[in-house]
């Protein structure tokens, strides 16, 4: 960039800057954050960092949006920490967009207080779905079937985002195994530094457990197979989408699982001896039930969705689960 645009870029921060004040109309003070995050000066980052502050929030979310921008051209430390404070904000349009903001600035120091803000929310979550379920009526159900719903949803979303990092990190090259030891020493640390869950599951660590729940609110959990017995299992259903990969490079992950499906679901008819041996690897993947499809299958990069599918398939001529 020659000396002219720098000159002149910086001639057009000092006046957007200017248009930053407080008597400034709203419409102008948010034009002109967008502006600053586009021209990335450094000399607006304190002019920026203060409007965080506002009580605006569409100028509250222009600002982290131009900080967000800035920090990825010109890596200012202290821009974190302002927006790590405006996430905490109890506006939740706010805190949604800074959220973003700081995914796509992809510093590892945000994962803290990201932490943070999520278990506040889930706190809140729990006693909020405590709550309706005390008041105990007609309505509550209803509430309760909509917010299942919703979670759905966000577990769904927490798919996609295991997959999308294993892939990033180069997970894809570990084994199935490797990768259930690391979650599972993840959640443990997280347990074991809360402590205060208030959960009604109580689970044994790092085994696959088959959730009883009567009518009367009563649970059960029992243990119905290891940490390594479904880490092998996992590992052979981890290869066979490996192999069908190789064999159909051409075909889309949906294509892929298909032929999974298929190849399953014509198996007991047409290969009976095969079929058996897949009972015995279904049988501890399915251990867990319907619910239990939620826990192991993101770890390989299945879709829940393919999950039950393929546990709908296994049910027809199922083996009898251990322990039973």
């Amino acid at each position: 960039m020659g000396s002219n645009d720098s000159k002149f870029q910086a001639v057009v921060s000092q006046a957007m800057v200017i248009l930053l004040d407080v008597n400034s109309p709203i419409q102008d003070r948010v034009s002109a954050s967008s502006i600053l995050g586009e021209l990335a000066q450094n000399s607006a980052v304190s002019s920026l960092c203060e409007i965080l502050a506002d009580k605006d929030p569409l100028l509250q979310i222009a600002a982290a949006k131009a900080l967000g921008r800035i920090y990825s051209r010109e890596n200012c430390v202290d821009i974190l920490d302002y927006l790590h404070n405006a996430l905490r904000s109890p506006n939740s349009e706010i805190s949604s967009h800074i959220a973003t903001t700081l995914g796509e600035i992809g510093d590892p120091s945000s994962l803290n207080v990201l932490h943070e803000i999520f278990e506040h929310n889930s706190t809140v979550i729990l006693n909020l779905l405590n709550a309706i379920e005390l008041i105990c009526s007609e309505e509550s159900l209803v509430l309760l079937v909509k917010h299942k719903m919703r979670l759905e949803q966000l577990i769904l979303s927490v798919d996609k985002a295991v997959v999308a990092i294993r892939i990033k990190s180069g997970y894809t090259n570990e084994s199935i195994s490797d990768i259930l030891s690391k979650i599972s020493q993840g959640v443990s640390k997280m347990v074991s530094e809360d402590g205060k869950s208030g959960s009604k599951y109580n689970f044994p660590k790092a085994n696959v457990v088959q959730i009883i729940e009567n009518n009367h609110g009563n649970v059960t959990a029992k243990t119905v197979s290891s940490n390594s017995e479904s880490s092998e299992a996992l590992e052979q259903l981890s290869s066979l989408l490996s192999s069908l990969r190789a064999k159909y490079p051409a075909k889309s992950d949906a294509e892929i699982f298909e032929i999974l499906l298929n190849g399953f679901q014509t198996m007991p008819q047409k290969n009976p001896q095969n079929w058996q041996s897949w009972q015995n690897i279904l049988s501890i993947l399915f251990a867990g039930g319907v619910e239990g499809i939620k826990i192991v299958c993101p770890p390989a990069g299945i879709p829940i969705e393919v999950g039950k599918r393929l546990y709908d398939i296994y049910q027809k001529n199922p083996k009898q689960l251990p322990g039973n």
